[in-house]
């Protein structure tokens, strides 16, 4: 039998093992540990898995993670593996999730100093413009004017300075757009149509005015703006309500015979064609598409395929070299009027009933199985399927929105112009 000092010296060796073994495991995981967060490709392929969340509060641990996680190596392929996840219908969250609802990246916007009177006006490649109205009657206060670019995901943000020019040149300020892409157009930027003056045009019998228009491009990485020389006189139906960044070059969405678009490289301005098969509302000029937008790398014209019929669209994919464009979805929504039957007719015109619908925006998936349609039916938004033409039901619209020529009620900041669709996409990159 073994004495009590025996037991208790086995007893003192067995713990002593155990705390060589426990001491031999520690120092094994922490040489693992070790490696692994010096280990810079490994560390790449751990991180592009996880959450937006979790690489931004990463991005605290160290100067290491911090230069690991913003450097445009990593930034570019984490980038590239989300897809559009929501829409902003003025500032209402719209998920295209319909299962699994992602939560709104924001509820509200304010950028110091501006913190209220703040819409949106356009979203690119997961960034958004921004712009503080002066006229925010519903708080009797006159905001500021000025123009944020808006990184969602990171809730980073910039203040854009005044265009160049006297101290009132902002009221000549006729268009913002942004410009941004990961690969192409790294440093984002943007276009600004300024009112440059008046010429006078001898019709023979009478004279016409015509507005002469002028050109700024604000470039991010040099935090300046700089004015291109050329000016144009476009037609008097020309409206630069709404533009889309594609391929190099900035479009506006056409309302006239004879639209534009801006190539950024040669900072020069190009006629835009026109789909030939686009149907012909009046004798003088075109009114505005139903919707003109992009999404991965494809640009898109919506519109009725015959305007007697508007519940038959044509979806317009342009080609690469811009030189045209093809029918790339046709689209029967008869159906829905029937589906949904509180879709009423809303009034009645010379080519017959009309209905309140809008498409909102044109999703391409990273599968052509995967392409979607976003539209607004009378009080809520649906996600159309293309390719099983099944409907699905996003958010209701509240009462207290209240559409008029584009613009909306008290209760939200205003829009001018008829696409209020703002498409968010989840992007670390670009601040």
């Amino acid at each position: 039998m073994m004495n009590t000092e025996a037991k208790f010296n086995l007893v003192n060796k067995s713990v002593a093992d155990d705390d060589d073994h426990d001491s031999i495991a520690d120092h094994s995981n922490h040489e693992s540990a070790e490696l692994i967060g010096s280990n810079a490709d490994l560390l790449i392929k751990i991180f592009v898995g996880l959450p937006v969340k979790s690489i931004v509060r990463f991005k605290s641990v160290s100067k290491q993670w911090l230069s690991l996680l913003t450097h445009p190596r990593f930034t570019l392929m984490f980038d590239k593996l989300f897809n559009s996840s929501a829409l902003y219908y003025h500032e209402l969250h719209a998920s295209f999730d319909v299962t699994n609802s992602t939560t709104p990246p924001f509820r509200t916007l304010d950028f110091y100093p501006d913190t209220i009177g703040i819409r949106i006006v356009q979203s690119c490649n997961g960034l958004l413009l921004c712009r503080c109205d002066k006229d925010v009657y519903e708080y009797e206060y006159e905001g500021s004017g000025n123009y944020y670019v808006f990184n969602p995901t990171t809730k980073k943000f910039a203040l854009i300075p005044p265009v160049i020019g006297s101290p009132d040149a902002e009221t000549l300020i006729r268009f913002m757009g942004l410009a941004y892409h990961p690969t192409e157009c790294v440093h984002y930027k943007l276009v600004c149509i300024l009112r440059a003056g008046y010429s006078v045009l001898d019709q023979g019998y009478d004279e016409a005015w015509n507005k002469i228009y002028n050109i700024q491009i604000y470039l991010s990485h040099t935090g300046k703006w700089k004015k291109l020389n050329q000016t144009f006189t476009p037609l008097d139906d020309t409206l630069f309500r709404y533009g889309v960044y594609w391929n190099g070059a900035f479009y506006w969405a056409p309302t006239c015979p004879n639209p534009m678009y801006l190539r950024l490289d040669a900072e020069q301005l190009q006629e835009l064609p026109l789909p030939s098969t686009l149907p012909v509302r009046y004798a003088f000029y075109v009114k505005r598409p139903l919707y003109f937008g992009e999404s991965r790398g494809h640009l898109h014209l919506v519109d009725t395929s015959d305007e007697k019929n508007p519940s038959s669209l044509n979806v317009y994919e342009m080609l690469r070299d811009r030189s045209g464009w093809f029918i790339k979805y046709q689209l029967d929504f008869h159906q829905l009027y029937a589906t949904y039957p509180n879709m009423t007719h809303t009034y009645r015109s010379f080519y017959g009933d009309k209905y309140e619908f809008r498409v909102l925006d044109v999703v391409r998936g990273e599968e052509e199985d995967d392409t979607f349609m976003v539209v607004k039916v009378v009080d809520n938004i649906k996600r159309y399927n293309i390719l099983d033409k099944s409907f699905q039901h996003l958010r209701d619209i509240p009462n207290n929105i209240e559409e008029v020529e584009g613009c909306c009620s008290k209760a939200f900041s205003k829009t001018f112009h008829p696409f209020v669709g703002h498409r968010y996409i989840e992007k670390i990159g670009s601040f």
